[in-house]
C-alpha cells in the first residue's frame, strides 16, 4: 500500500467569463491561494458587470454584461442575451470562448439567471418548473425589456440564443414576444411540449421538469406555452435559425420540421426562418462538429445584427 501524506490544502478549479478553467492551490492553514501549473491568460479588455431586472411578479433577476471595456452602452449596441432557466441547472459564468469573436466585434452579451435553475437553491428551481413555467419566460422577457429601457440596445439590435431547455426558452420567445428580437436561435430544442420523448428515461426525465402531457392539469400548461402551438397567423417573427442533430433522442428534428412549416405558414414578416439539421450528431455537436455549429449560429446573428464577422 501506498501511503498519503495529509495534507491541509485543496484543488479546485475556476472560470470566469475572461479567465479559463484554471487550476488553483488553496493552503488551508496560511490561506495561500497558487495557480497549478502555468497561469492562464485573461481577457484584460473584457468588462463584467451584473444587473437586476424586476420580472412580471416583482421578482429580481439576475443577469451578468460582458463586453469590451471602450464599448459605449448608454447608446444601443448589438446585443446577444442567453438563459437557461431549468432543470435546477446555475447558469454560471464560463469563459467567452465561441462568443468571444462577438464581444471583440463590439457586441454586449447578456448572460441571465432565470428562475427553473439553481442560482439560488432549490426554491429558485421550484418556482421555474411544471405549473410555474411560465415564470422562466416571464424573466427572459424582463431582462430584454432592462436592457431596451436602459439603451444598452434595440429591439431591432437584440438577439437570443439558447440551448436544449434554453432552446424552448428561445421557442417561447419567438411566439410569446416577437416583438422584443432582431433574431432568434434555438439548438436543440423541444416545441411541441404534447409529444413528450419516446425514450422512456428521457421522457421520465423531462416530465419531472414540464409534467406529463397525458394527465389534463400538466396538458393545460404545456398548451399554453408550447411553441408549435401558440404560433399565430399574420404576425411579423423575428429571424429564427433552428439547430437540430439528427440522431437527437431528446428533441427530435421533427420539432424543428413542423416548427418551422408553422412558423412559415403564419409569418407576416420578412425575415428568413430557417432550420440546420446536423447529419451523425446528437444533442450537442462535439469536436469539429460542435464548432462548425457555433460558428455558424454566431455567423447568422452577427450577420442580422449587421455586425462585420
Amino acid at each position: 500500500f501506498r501511503e498519503v501524506p495529509r495534507s491541509e490544502a485543496c484543488l479546485f478549479q475556476h472560470e470566469t467569463f475572461t479567465q479559463p478553467t484554471t487550476t488553483y492551490r488553496l493552503d488551508l492553514d496560511t490561506g495561500e491561494l497558487e495557480v497549478v501549473g502555468e497561469a492562464v491568460e485573461r481577457l484584460e479588455a473584457i468588462e463584467v458587470s451584473r444587473r437586476f431586472a424586476t420580472s412580471k411578479d416583482g421578482t429580481l433577476v439576475p443577469y451578468f454584461l460582458v463586453h469590451r471595456k471602450e464599448v459605449d452602452i448608454s447608446s444601443p449596441q448589438p446585443t446577444l442575451l442567453t438563459g437557461y432557466g431549468g432543470f435546477n441547472q446555475a447558469w454560471l459564468p464560463t469563459y467567452l470562448a465561441h462568443l468571444l469573436p462577438f464581444v471583440q466585434a463590439g457586441g454586449v452579451l447578456a448572460h441571465a439567471c432565470l428562475r427553473g435553475g439553481g442560482e439560488y437553491g432549490k426554491e429558485w428551481h421550484e418556482a421555474g418548473r411544471l405549473h410555474n413555467k411560465q415564470n422562466t419566460f416571464d424573466d427572459l422577457f424582463a431582462v430584454a425589456e432592462n436592457l431596451i429601457t436602459a439603451g444598452i440596445t434595440s429591439s431591432d439590435r437584440l438577439a437570443m440564443q439558447g440551448l436544449s431547455n434554453g432552446g424552448l426558452l428561445a421557442g417561447a420567445a419567438i411566439v410569446q414576444r416577437p416583438d422584443l428580437w432582431r433574431a432568434v436561435v434555438p439548438h436543440v430544442p423541444m416545441f411541441d411540449m404534447m409529444t413528450p420523448a419516446s425514450a422512456a428515461d428521457i421522457r421520465a426525465y423531462t416530465e419531472g421538469e414540464y409534467g406529463n402531457p397525458d394527465n389534463p392539469d400538466d396538458a393545460a400548461t404545456l398548451y399554453s406555452y408550447s411553441p408549435y402551438h401558440n404560433v399565430h397567423d399574420g404576425v411579423a417573427y423575428p429571424a429564427v435559425f433552428q439547430q437540430f442533430g439528427e440522431k437527437d433522442e431528446s428533441s427530435h428534428p421533427f420539432h424543428g420540421r413542423k416548427f418551422t412549416a408553422r412558423l412559415q405558414e403564419a409569418n407576416s414578416g420578412d425575415k428568413p426562418i430557417l432550420l440546420r439539421v446536423w447529419p451523425d450528431t446528437g444533442h450537442a455537436g462535439l469536436g469539429p462538429a460542435g464548432i462548425l455549429q457555433n460558428a455558424e449560429w454566431l455567423s447568422f446573428v452577427m450577420s442580422e445584427l449587421g455586425m462585420e464577422i
